[in-house]
């Protein structure tokens, strides 16, 4: 959010549908033609890329899940790469997989080259290794053996939060986090 002329606060505008084909220039109030069409490694300072990364997305872009009874919005992972690769081109990222007794935690690491400096801010994601019910309680398929989980195995969903929390630290979907 940024203060009006009189003080209050108003949303940003949102990334629309098509964030790819969507100029930065359109992102930031600064002139168009100081702004390439395709940003390239060192064309905007650190403060321009986390201002850029900070914009809602467009809603149809969210992805949802169910947690608790509550529905949940979220940047599918793919979408958290996209994002990054046309607004901080050139960010990498590495993982650390962390294995533990009934779960794995995984470390995401994001690193972004800016014009004035490299920032690399870290996070991490965990998943259990077999499905547990909103009760903690370990949940079993009809033949009382573990269920495994429905969707993704548990490193990469892992990863993916692990991914979508880093890049929050540079407030690509933050505001998602807000109740």
């Amino acid at each position: 959010m940024t203060n009006g002329s009189n003080g209050a606060q108003k949303e940003a505008p949102l990334l629309p549908k098509d964030y790819r084909e969507w100029e930065p220039q359109h992102i930031l109030s600064a002139p168009s033609s100081k702004m390439p069409k395709q940003l390239n490694i060192g064309d905007w300072n650190f403060k321009q890329i986390t201002a850029a990364l900070s914009r809602r997305l467009e809603p149809s872009l969210l992805g949802t899940k169910k947690k608790g009874g509550a529905e949940l919005l979220f940047i599918p992972w793919y979408l958290a790469c996209d994002i990054l690769d046309k607004y901080a081109p050139g960010w990498s990222y590495d993982v650390e997989v962390i294995p533990m007794a009934d779960r794995v935690v995984v470390k995401a690491t994001i690193e972004i080259v800016a014009r004035d400096r490299t920032v690399r801010r870290s996070s991490t994601g965990q998943e259990t290794l077999k499905q547990m019910g909103n009760d903690g309680v370990l949940k079993l398929s009809q033949d009382g053996q573990p269920k495994e989980h429905a969707y993704g195995d548990p490193i990469t969903n892992a990863e993916g939060m692990a991914l979508r929390r880093a890049g929050s630290k540079f407030g690509l979907g933050r505001y998602l986090y807000y109740k």
